[in-house]
Formats: C-alpha cells, sequence, structure tokens
C-alpha cells in the first residue's frame, strides 16, 4: 500500500511540474504591419463607373380609354414628350360605329314602347308602376 501511495504521490507531482510552466506570464507579441502611403492626384482622364440598380419614372400615369377598337395609327414615339389633349393616335371606327347603331336600335325600341304603352295607360288599362318603368328605359336609352 506505501508503494502504491508513493506511486500516486509522485504522479501527482509529475502531473504538476509539467502542467505548470516556469514562466507565470504570457508573452503578448506585437505584429508589424506595413502600410504604404500615397499621395492623391487628380487627374484628368476619363473613367468609366458601373451601376447596378433599377431605373424608374420620376411620375407615372395609368391610361384608360372609354372605349375599346383596334389602333390604326399613332402619331407619337416611345419617349416623346406630349401636351395636355394632343392627338396621339386613331382607332378604328368600325367598333365605335357599330356600338352608337347599336344604342340607337335600343333607343327607337325604348321609344317604340314608349308610345304604344302611353296609349293603353291613357285608357287606363296599364298600371302606373309599369308606365314608370317604361318611362325610365326610355330616358335611359337616350342618355346611353
Amino acid at each position: 500500500m506505501k508503494n502504491y501511495l508513493k506511486s500516486v504521490f509522485i504522479m501527482m507531482l509529475l502531473c504538476s511540474i509539467i502542467a505548470c510552466p516556469k514562466e507565470k506570464g504570457t508573452k503578448n507579441e506585437e505584429k508589424i504591419i506595413p502600410i504604404k502611403i500615397t499621395e492623391l492626384i487628380i487627374s484628368q482622364t476619363a473613367s468609366e463607373k458601373i451601376y447596378i440598380g433599377t431605373v424608374e419614372e420620376s411620375v407615372a400615369v395609368s391610361l384608360s380609354f372609354s372605349g375599346m377598337g383596334t389602333v390604326e395609327q399613332v402619331y407619337i414615339s416611345e419617349g416623346q414628350k406630349v401636351q395636355k389633349g394632343q392627338l396621339l393616335a386613331v382607332l378604328n371606327s368600325a367598333t365605335a360605329d357599330n356600338s352608337y347603331q347599336l344604342m340607337l336600335a335600343k333607343q327607337q325600341q325604348a321609344q317604340d314602347a314608349y308610345d304604344r304603352l302611353l296609349k293603353i295607360h291613357e285608357n287606363g288599362s296599364l298600371p302606373d308602376l309599369k308606365m314608370v318603368e317604361v318611362e325610365t328605359g326610355l330616358q335611359q336609352a337616350k342618355k346611353a
């Protein structure tokens, strides 16, 4: 048992000697970084600058049109400045003419219904409510 204790004591002594360095502090070595100093000189040579990004307009205007149709002729080009009221393009008139003829036919139909039902209403055979509906239909057809 004495040998065992001696062995343990010697092992602990060796571990403490190996683990503890002779010097108490550690060295902090300063690294010297070499630098280069350059004077700035104004140059007259052209330089190229490259930028990455998105170009956006300062003013954006949404366009909407009262009717649809096929564009026949455009009087302006892309990027051209325009004035208020300036004619920009001409649409095919066939679509507008067809729409006009359709509205005219509806107005004539409403006028015919009004004329016929007015006589029936004057005889007392048509209720006032139905006559008001017919008058409203005629007014809507005239405004369209």
